[in-house]
């Protein structure tokens, strides 16, 4: 068996004032089609294939994943689950890039786990082991279009039904989450957080997808900026294409998004737009 683990964008970040090494945050989520590729075989552990398979330890999200679900399911009913499978996983999304690699993959084994051994854990149960490991799991075991909001626990899935044409733009050397935060901290220019993220999603709700992209916004942009000033250039040269550009997540990847089809595909033509080093896909639902 093989399925996909779906990357996302943020529309919108607004990150708050540090709470105890924790920022509380409001998102509007979106996948993405482009994907990790994971599958299911009888032999146990996990092995990484594809073109971001190098430097990945053997302690990693996805083996976070599974010891964190056997651990709950013998909290929770004394044994362990029986003959877990093991996972090759197709790794297509750049890490350190805001697009939720290694997050993504880890909540789709979670939920794989959880489905074949006939849901021991309820979504809440789930939902909880899945946040041990990152603030981001918990979207992405609902892998749909979502207001996330608290810690990254409060997901809220939305009636957005269209594929909207991406530009992206990945900075192979990647940002550190952490390190975008604590730069985030040190620059001082804290965000109060706002409704920003669910009139946007109103709007895409009722079909208004110029108005609510008009507010695509990220509070960690000037930090990861802080910490590669090639960012700047990138998002500039992507604010050429579209006036709908922003970053996702804590960086690298910087992204414009296009209300339809027609207007990108114009848009790359008049503009003369390589393949290189943008990469196309679509946000999905």
């Amino acid at each position: 068996m093989t399925f996909n683990a779906r990357a996302k964008i943020n529309l919108i970040l607004e990150a708050g004032p540090n709470c105890g090494g924790m920022h509380p945050l409001r998102m509007l989520t979106l996948p993405v089609e482009l994907a990790d590729r994971i599958t299911v075989t009888t032999k146990p552990g996990v092995d990484f294939t594809g073109a971001y398979a190098e430097g990945i330890p053997a302690k990693n999200t996805v083996t976070e994943a599974i010891r964190l679900f056997e651990a709950a399911v013998f909290e929770k009913y004394g044994m362990h689950p029986a003959s877990t499978p093991g996972f090759i996983l197709e790794r297509n999304i750049p890490p350190r890039a805001g697009l939720g690699a290694s997050s993504a993959a880890a909540a789709r084994v979670l939920k794989y786990l959880n489905d074949t051994y006939g849901a021991p854990l309820s979504p809440g149960e789930l939902a909880a082991v899945a946040l041990k490991i990152g603030s981001d799991l918990p979207y992405f075991l609902t892998d749909a279009p979502a207001l996330v909001s608290g810690y990254g626990e409060i997901v809220e899935p939305i009636p957005f039904f269209r594929r909207l044409p991406l530009l992206l733009f990945i900075e192979p050397s990647g940002i550190n989450t952490r390190e975008c935060f604590a730069e985030y901290d040190r620059l001082g220019q804290i965000d109060t957080l706002t409704n920003r993220c669910e009139t946007a999603a109103r709007r895409l709700e009722h079909g208004n997808i110029a108005a609510a992209l008009a507010l695509v916004y990220n509070s960690l942009t000037s930090a990861a900026c802080s910490l590669d000033s090639r960012i700047v250039a990138n998002l500039a040269q992507l604010k050429e294409y579209s006036p709908y550009a922003g970053m996702t997540g804590s960086g690298s990847c910087v992204f414009a998004v296009f209300e339809d089809e027609e207007t990108c595909g114009e848009t790359l033509f008049a503009k003369r737009v390589s393949p290189h080093p943008f990469r196309k896909t679509f946000t999905s639902f």
